[in-house]
């Protein structure tokens, strides 16, 4: 979470962490269960591929991902893409 802090009529931003072990309770999900964060460039090299490979490919076959607005970044989360991708070697 950010907060907007003012100190001599600068502002400046402060960001508060949530602890680890909290609960979030709007979603059910501990936050660990997520990962941390990922941008495509991040995801592709922990797959092994291009940015564009997890693009075109990777993400019409649901590798799971965020988007923020329609036109937005895409943010991966560490845990997702290792499960889903421990799916797809099962299957």
């Amino acid at each position: 979470m950010y907060a907007l802090k003012r100190k001599r009529s600068k502002p400046t931003l402060r960001l508060f962490a949530p602890s680890s072990t909290r609960r979030d309770e709007s979603v059910g999900l501990n936050q660990g269960e997520l990962g941390s964060p990922l941008t495509i460039g991040q995801v592709a090299r922990v797959i092994g591929c291009s940015p564009w490979t997890v693009r075109q490919t990777l993400i019409p076959r649901g590798l799971p991902h965020f988007r923020f607005t329609p036109l937005g970044r895409l943010v991966f989360y560490e845990d997702q893409v290792v499960r889903w991708i421990q799916k797809q070697q099962r299957e």
